[in-house]
């Protein structure tokens, strides 16, 4: 029964994960229907969508038997987090950065919000 149940949740977490990655970039990054926001805007909402998919990852993967994928999960969402926090916060103070951090940084959040790193935990569950 616990086996189904935490496959359920791992199922329901990817689904819930792609559509909002599917979302983002198609309103708020590169999509035909991306939204004009302003530049502020769209950062706050890239960084509340990527807690979401944090939050909606640390349920699915809540009640899986190998704890430690939990943990692995959450330890590199919080370091990403923690990244683009501290990213941001440098760009408001200095007022610019340079573009190859820029890109650097679009590409972690990027990344981070699609369901590739849950696919790869998935990968890491499987092994023995």
């Amino acid at each position: 029964m616990m086996q189904k149940i935490y496959r359920q949740r791992l199922l329901i977490s990817v689904v819930l994960i792609t559509i909002l990655s599917w979302v983002e970039i198609q309103y708020l990054t590169e999509g035909f229907n991306a939204s004009p926001v302003s530049e502020r805007s769209r950062h706050i909402y890239h960084l509340l969508l990527l807690l979401t998919i944090a939050g909606i990852g640390y349920w699915g993967w809540g009640n899986h038997p190998k704890k430690w994928l939990k943990s692995l999960w959450l330890l590199s969402y919080s370091g990403v987090i923690i990244l683009l926090t501290i990213s941001a916060i440098t760009y408001v103070i200095a007022g610019s950065f340079n573009n190859d951090i820029i890109g650097f940084i679009r590409v972690i959040r990027i990344f981070f919000c699609s369901p590739m790193p849950f696919f790869l935990i998935y990968v890491l569950s499987k092994i023995n």
